[in-house]
């Protein structure tokens, strides 16, 4: 249970409203990839209950860890990339987060990084749920436990998070952090 629960964590959103929509499939193509090595470092929400520590990693990603103040430890690994004007992070459970029982799934979170403050909003599955049972948006996806799973390719939730990247509704309750001095 405890690794589902981490699986959400860093949906990069931290612990907001809502579950964040996940995908089987990476969100950036090798060439979409940015590494940022501002990003790099420590950062904690305003009550340091949470820490986030980016690291470089292989390649253009990120190894991070996310310590939670009662001592529950998750690691993942996280890739930046920018699609139209927004950036964007894809999370996934690193193989120290693996489980045999889960599939490692992707969460999409729009990023924002002004100084020392680092801001998160994931992808919100059930607005994204509105948008396809309305047929406003049509991409391949299933459904667990009422949660959106995209089964898209990347270049189709690329796609979808164009059309949807500056409505505040698809991203909502950001997290900031702010960096660990």
């Amino acid at each position: 249970m405890k690794t589902l629960k981490n699986i959400f964590v860093i949906g990069l959103a931290l612990f907001f409203v809502g579950c964040p929509a996940r995908s089987f499939y990476p969100f950036f193509t090798e060439k979409n990839l940015v590494f940022n090595p501002g990003l790099v470092g420590a950062w904690a929400d305003q009550d340091k209950k949470e820490t986030y520590f980016f690291q470089k990693a292989e390649g253009k990603n990120y190894a991070v860890i996310v310590c939670e103040e009662k001592g529950d430890t998750s690691h993942y690994i996280a890739q930046l990339g920018q699609i139209g004007k927004a950036w964007f992070l894809d999370s996934y459970p690193s193989e120290e987060q693996n489980d045999f029982q889960l599939v490692p799934t992707h969460i999409i979170s729009k990023m924002w990084l002004n100084g020392d403050t680092l801001t998160f909003a994931s992808l919100e599955s059930d607005y994204v749920k509105k948008f396809i049972e309305s047929k406003k948006i049509n991409i391949p996806y299933t459904t667990q436990k009422g949660d959106i799973i995209f089964t898209a390719s990347t270049d189709e939730l690329q796609q979808l998070v164009l059309q949807l990247a500056q409505d505040d509704k698809a991203f909502p309750n950001p997290t900031k952090l702010g960096r660990v001095k």
